[in-house]
């Protein structure tokens, strides 16, 4: 293959929908690492990948926001209500669905949430459960204040809702730097307060995100990374980053915990933050390299928008799908009357779950542009 120099424009339409098939693939891997838990070891072949995909998310949320304030939302206010929009929309709902398939699920059979059934995997731990929730925990996970240094939040069984407690505040921090009044002196300021507000804990992962954000202007520059390479070793590149991947999962995730357990500094916790941050390199190397092949063969760039529609679909709901799948999964695994067949209870329990979430993502981030119209007219008039 020839070498050709790549354009300086990241976001591609394919990459576009690259992006969305690795939070669709992200979203799924957290979504069966739980159901690998609560279903007694089901889906043990794709389980385990549950917490490095937050990384994925993490350095996912930095590029698109990378893109959108350099393309779409050129001032404070625009980019304000785009936040709130895309977090509201499902984070409100997610609160309200996750009490009432709690409720419906622990009445009708409290097994599964306890581990309380025969083929319950050793080890399992009760502590993603929060039953006795108060409206002023509900208050913290509005105001997305439930991670603040070391605080750790949830209402029932959505443990899920705690990387947003993280996403939110890397939000305010760029967005003050960004978009503040003032000079970079004063800007600096100002996401530096708020960095000391969010506390040590969010703060160990920002880098994290920030990977997302240098990854996108990187990929912007006159030269991008990896545009002098040879096609067949940016080709090589992409191929070996899951294997990369799954080699440094292999020696660093049994020493590693998840992002929201950081009570001190010990030696667990330099590991995880280690960890998580060498998985958002594979990762950045990964999208880099598929932004070069794309670039350089413009017949696999044709195919894959061939397939935009379902992708775009089917990407469509992955933060409803983050979100809200474990409660649904819990409330059917609980009513579901197949308990005494363990397989096709795990399977038709979350074959359900897929499906009520895609239901629910309907009117929920789909119909996020009536909530940035909402806030927009909110906002605008005060």
């Amino acid at each position: 293959m020839q070498l050709q120099r790549a354009t300086s424009s990241a976001v591609t339409a394919s990459l576009s929908l690259y992006l969305d098939v690795v939070r669709l693939l992200a979203a799924m891997l957290v979504a069966l690492g739980h159901a690998y838990t609560f279903t007694g070891g089901h889906f043990k072949l794709l389980a385990g990948h549950g917490t490095t995909a937050v990384s994925v998310f993490f350095v996912l949320s930095g590029f698109v926001i990378a893109f959108v304030t350099e393309k779409k939302e050129r001032n404070g206010m625009d980019y304000l209500v785009s936040r709130l929009a895309r977090m509201y929309s499902v984070a409100l709902p997610a609160i309200a669905i996750t009490i009432a398939a709690d409720y419906i699920g622990y009445s009708a059979d409290n097994r599964p949430y306890l581990g309380l059934l025969p083929n319950t995997l050793a080890g399992f731990k009760t502590d993603y459960l929060n039953l006795t929730w108060s409206v002023d925990e509900i208050l913290r996970l509005i105001t997305f204040t439930n991670e603040l240094w070391t605080s750790h939040i949830q209402v029932g069984s959505g443990e899920p809702y705690w990387s947003l407690g993280f996403e939110v505040w890397y939000y305010i921090i760029f967005g003050l730097y960004h978009f503040g009044p003032g000079p970079k002196s004063s800007r600096v300021t100002l996401s530096f307060i708020a960095a000391i507000i969010a506390g040590p804990k969010i703060c160990a992962y920002f880098p994290l995100w920030l990977m997302g954000v240098y990854c996108y202007r990187r990929m912007t520059s006159p030269t991008p990374p990896l545009s002098t390479l040879p096609t067949w070793s940016v080709v090589a590149l992409f191929l070996a980053t899951p294997i990369i991947y799954l080699g440094v999962r292999h020696q660093m995730a049994p020493m590693s915990q998840s992002m929201f357990r950081h009570e001190d500094l010990s030696l667990t916790v330099i590991s995880s933050v280690a960890y998580f941050h060498i998985v958002g390199i594979v990762f950045c190397l990964n999208l880099v390299a598929f932004q070069q092949i794309t670039t350089r063969l413009r017949k696999l760039e044709t195919a894959i928008t061939k397939y935009k529609k379902p992708i775009q679909w089917l990407a469509g709901a992955t933060f409803t799908l983050y979100l809200i799948h474990q409660p649904i999964l819990l409330m059917f695994l609980a009513i579901n009357p197949l308990k005494e067949q363990p397989d096709m209870w795990a399977y038709t329990s979350f074959s359900a779950t897929v499906f009520l979430v895609f239901v629910i993502a309907q009117f929920t981030e789909r119909k996020k542009d009536l909530w940035k119209r909402f806030f927009s007219s909110l906002l605008r008039r005060t």
